[in-house]
Parts: structure tokens; C-alpha cells; sequence
């Protein structure tokens, strides 16, 4: 063929090669045509093709551009942090390895696409009433246990399907799961005890529990005392005793700190507790209570535990933005305010079984990898139904998924 011959490649016994800037093959009678192995309308300005299989392919373009053509469809790879490339040739190793030839070195391309599903409740919306997405809590294989308002229900991964956990209209916030019983606070005020194998739901009542008081947080604490759960509320913990139904109280000290989360670590024996007045800790052992002074943020939204390296390291989410020290050295390891998150109030962190950090927000998605601080933000563009997200909404899921509730549903992540 006349013309520049940029390069050949091939994909079992078919040979291509690209000549001005179009790709071409020999059929069975040694003829060079005009190749259909690309989509027609994309067949131009192609300096560089990666067979694949016979519907997926890696196109450059103009040396510079990066697409996958997969079944007819055109998806262009963002390598705007890479400058000035000029992309020579291709290795395909796995889906989600190649490995490209530039001007500018040696280019591997990972699969960075996030995996989601999306699940709506619109099935489930009563009239008159806007669902409030709050706690979320693995009960059995692929169920979960979705609470908020007006109704709480249980929801089967593979069916699709939503029950009712409870006959009753009930504003659940923040929820434990022990056997087939759940305990939950109310935004309504008081705390619940829901039989799930009847719907049968109860106030619990002590002399330190009324039906009144809003207790935004409950602990299942029976790693540190049997048949114990923890309450939290404004100024103070409630021990409760689940099989007497009795209970204790220990003050924080401090009537204006409201109990917003809670978290044990197990290896101190050490509960950590987010109020709108800071952050205490609780050591089971020795009985003391003390108020962390040397951290940013006073209203605490969320905890969460990372162990990584035989290291522990508490993160938590607040008004400042979120920061995390080491449990064992006190040390102060992370320190990042709203201006890393567009300024977003944060509502959830995670981290996930490769200790990347995920937080939600009123406006997307974040997570990143400590102490790399390459944040990245994730939206309805990519997948989701939701654009902000509501309070104590999240949960970790088996098989490194992330699941987080908004305004419009909730968002599975495969991380």
C-alpha cells in the first residue's frame, strides 16, 4: 500500500495495520480493505490499535488520545496528569493492566472505573412522606437492615426485596443488631427494642431511659460486658442491661456535649465517643474518662478504626473536616479540613479492606488512600443516584463493598 505505514498488529489469524491514519486488514485473498473490525465512524486519525477481543479494543488517536472501543461504543480514558505523551505502542496483560509505550516512558493504565449499583426504595415510599436513609447493618447473607424514616425495613441483595421490619411508623437513627433483636435510638425521642421475627417493637424504659430524650448513638458492647449495650445522649452513657433491663449512667461531664457516635476498639478496651463538644474516650479497664484537647473540630459526626501494619488509628469526621491520630503514640497522623472536600459538610467515613478512605458527604463521594492525599470526588457521574448523603448512612459490606444512603436511595460501591 502506498502512503505511511504506522504499524501492524493482530488479533488471532487477523492482521491489521494502520495506513493515513485508518485501520486496514488482509482478507483471504492477501487484499489489503478498509478494516470492519473498527466502527466506521471511528475509523479515522488512529495512530495506534490494541486488539483485545473481537469486540473490545484500545484505539489511539492521534498519538495523544486513549479510547476503548467496546461493543461499537466509543470510552475515552482521562490522561489529563500525563504531559505532552505521545503514546507508541501497547501491551495487553489483564483487563485492568496494560501497559503503554511513550515519549514520556513507560505508562501502566489500571482500571480506576468505579463499580456501583443503585438501589432505589421509591417502592416502599409511603404518601405523604419523604424517606430519611439512616443506619445500615448486615443481618444475614445479602440482607441488610435499612433504617430511618417513616419506616425501617429489610432488604434482599439478590430479590430486590423490601419488608418491613416493624408494623409501626418509627423515625429509627442509629441501630445494633444482636441475634434476631434490634436496638435503635429514635429521632422521635426514646430507644427501641424490635423483635424482627414478630415486628414487634417496644420502648425501653429504665430509670435512666425515658421515651422523651433524643439518643442519637447505641454500642453493642457485650465484647467488653455480657448482655450489655451502650446509649449515648446528651452529657452522658447509659450502660443498659438487655436480659434485666436495668441500667447505669456515667456523666462526661460536660451537659452541652451531645453523644453524636461511638466505637469500640478492642484492643484497648478503649471506647471512643464523637459529641458536639469533642471527642472523650472511655477505658474499660481503668475506668477513666478523658477529653481529647489536641485535635480540630469539636462537632464529631462519625468514627471509624484503620489497622494497618500492626498500627491502629482512629479517623473521625467533624465540622473542621477529618483528622485521625494513633491510638497506641497518641500521635496526630492525619489533619484535613473542608476545603480538601469542596468545603462539603461530611456526613460517613469508611475505610475499606485496602484502608482507603471514604467519606460521604452533602455533595458526593470522597476517598482517598493515607497518606497519599490525591482525593478523589465521585458523583452521579459516575453512576450514582445520589448527590448528598445523610448521617450514620453507611456501612461496609462483604467483599470490599461500600454501601451509602442519600437522598434519593442508596449507592453500592466495589472498591
Amino acid at each position: 500500500p502506498d502512503g505511511y505505514n504506522n504499524s501492524f498488529t493482530h488479533l488471532n489469524d487477523r492482521l491489521f495495520y494502520i495506513n493515513q491514519s485508518q485501520v486496514f486488514e488482509i482478507n483471504k485473498n492477501d487484499q489489503f480493505i478498509k478494516s470492519t473490525y473498527v466502527n466506521k465512524n471511528n475509523n479515522n486519525n488512529i495512530s495506534y490499535i490494541l486488539p483485545i477481543s473481537a469486540s473490545d479494543k484500545i484505539i489511539v488517536k492521534a498519538r495523544k488520545n486513549l479510547f476503548l472501543e467496546s461493543n461499537n461504543e466509543l470510552i475515552q480514558f482521562n490522561l489529563s496528569k500525563s504531559k505532552n505523551f505521545e503514546i507508541q505502542s501497547a501491551i495487553y496483560l489483564s483487563s485492568d493492566n496494560i501497559i503503554f509505550g511513550s515519549n514520556q516512558g513507560v505508562l501502566k493504565v489500571s482500571n480506576v472505573e468505579i463499580k456501583t449499583k443503585s438501589i432505589s426504595d421509591s417502592v416502599v415510599q409511603m404518601s405523604d412522606y419523604v424517606n430519611i436513609r439512616r443506619k445500615i447493618l448486615s443481618y444475614k447473607p445479602n440482607q441488610l437492615l435499612l433504617f430511618g424514616y417513616p419506616k425501617s425495613h429489610l432488604y434482599n441483595l439478590k430479590t430486590n426485596q423490601f419488608t418491613s421490619i416493624s408494623n409501626q411508623i418509627n423515625p429509627l437513627y442509629d441501630a445494633i443488631v444482636i441475634g434476631n433483636t434490634v436496638y435503635a435510638t429514635s429521632e422521635g425521642g426514646g430507644v427501641k427494642k424490635i423483635e424482627l421475627s414478630n415486628k414487634k417493637i417496644s420502648n425501653i424504659v429504665t430509670k435512666d431511659i425515658d421515651t422523651i430524650k433524643l439518643y442519637k448513638a447505641i454500642l453493642n458492647i457485650e465484647y467488653l460486658i455480657k448482655d450489655h449495650i451502650l446509649i449515648g445522649r446528651r452529657g452522658e452513657l447509659i450502660f443498659y442491661n438487655i436480659k434485666n433491663n436495668t441500667s447505669s449512667l456515667l456523666s462526661l461531664n460536660n451537659s452541652s456535649a451531645r453523644v453524636n457516635s461511638m466505637i469500640l476498639d478492642s484492643i484497648s478496651k478503649t471506647i471512643f465517643i464523637g459529641t458536639s463538644n469533642g471527642l472523650y474516650s472511655y477505658n474499660f479497664i481503668t475506668k477513666t474518662l478523658i477529653k481529647k484537647t489536641n485535635i480540630k473540630g469539636m462537632n464529631i459526626a462519625e468514627l471509624a478504626i484503620s489497622r494497618q501494619n500492626a498500627i491502629s488509628s482512629l479517623w473521625f469526621i467533624s465540622d473542621y473536616g477529618i483528622n485521625a491520630f494513633e491510638l497506641k503514640s497518641n500521635k496526630i497522623i492525619a489533619d484535613l479540613n473542608l476545603n480538601y472536600f469542596n468545603n462539603s459538610k461530611l456526613t460517613s467515613v469508611l475505610i475499606d479492606d485496602e484502608n482507603k478512605i471514604w467519606v460521604s458527604s452533602y455533595n458526593g463521594i470522597y476517598f482517598f488512600k493515607y497518606p497519599y492525599l490525591d482525593i478523589i470526588k465521585l458523583n452521579p457521574k459516575n453512576g450514582f443516584i445520589n448527590q448528598e448523603y445523610n448521617y450514620k448512612s453507611a456501612a461496609k459490606l462483604t467483599n470490599n463493598k461500600l454501601i451509602f444512603g442519600g437522598l434519593n436511595g442508596y449507592d453500592i460501591i466495589s472498591s
